[in-house]
């Protein structure tokens, strides 16, 4: 089965999904889409990202564009991260 160790680093990379998941949300981005994004890496990405909701200082023609480009690099990611997970299972 699974170590202690293992069971502790999938608890903390959980955690650490799911704030990237909120914080995405709590900037306009689609949470769903930044779930899997690697926790840590993820959440360093939707850190530098601007806020695309209401708090968007951009143009409006700005904030949708940062949007469609921040939910497709948290898309992007979040696959990459899946297939890496199933890879592993597999692999096992």
């Amino acid at each position: 089965m699974f170590s202690p160790f293992q069971l502790s680093v999938a608890a903390i990379l959980l955690a650490l999904m799911v704030i990237t998941a909120r914080e995405a949300g709590r900037k306009g981005y689609r949470p769903s889409l930044w779930f899997f994004t690697w926790g840590l890496i993820g959440l360093l990405i939707v850190a530098i990202l601007p806020f695309v909701d209401e708090q968007c200082k951009l143009p409006a023609g700005k904030c949708k564009s940062w949007r469609m480009a921040g939910n497709a690099i948290g898309g992007a990611i979040s696959a990459i991260g899946l297939l890496w997970i199933v890879i592993n299972l597999i692999a096992r």
